[in-house]
Order: C-alpha cells, then structure tokens, then sequence
C-alpha cells in the first residue's frame, strides 16, 4: 500500500515532468502526465491523511495550484501561436491555390 509521503514525493516529481513536456511542446505527454498525477491525487485523498501530514498536504496543495495557473498560461499561449500559425498557413494556402487557379 502507497503511503502519504509515498504520493506526495510522486507528486512533487510532476511539476518537473510537466514544465518538460510544455517546453518540449509535447502535448501528447503533458496530457499523459495530468491524468496520471489527477491518479495520484484521488490515491493520496484516499488515504487517511494524519495531522501532522495534513499541512504538508496543504502546502503541496496551495503550490500546485500555483504552478497549474502558470502552466494554463503558458498553454494558452502556444495554443494562441499554434493558432496564428495555422491562420497564415491557412491563408497562405488560399494564395497559391488562387494563383494556380488563374
């Protein structure tokens, strides 16, 4: 059976994990690595968590919060570039189309 300090090492491993996978643009791993660590949390809250535990927990908790507003940030921004970028191919592909056409 996994223990509190079990998961929340686990956990901590994640936010490395997860700023990889944004970097290395591989959308694919990070949605990966959210369902597994989204696993890992219903496993931690799961467990009875201790007193003394219990503001690790929160701690842990308040940070990954944290974390995820600037991972959701950093997201929108690709998503916004991957969308300007299909845009002008978009438009570009219009062009030659058009000029072939003539």
């Amino acid at each position: 059976m996994e223990t509190v300090q079990y998961l929340l090492s686990q956990l901590e491993d994640f936010h490395g994990l997860i700023n990889e996978a944004i970097e290395e643009k591989e959308w694919d791993r990070l949605n990966d690595l959210l369902v597994t660590r989204q696993d890992r949390l219903d496993d931690l809250f799961s467990l009875e968590i201790s007193e003394s535990e219990r503001e690790t927990v929160i701690r842990m908790m308040t940070t990954m919060q944290k974390t995820d507003a600037k991972i959701l940030a950093e997201v929108q921004t690709q998503k916004e570039n991957l969308q300007k970028q299909l845009s002008t191919f978009v438009h570009d592909r219009k062009s030659v189309q058009a000029y072939l056409s003539e």
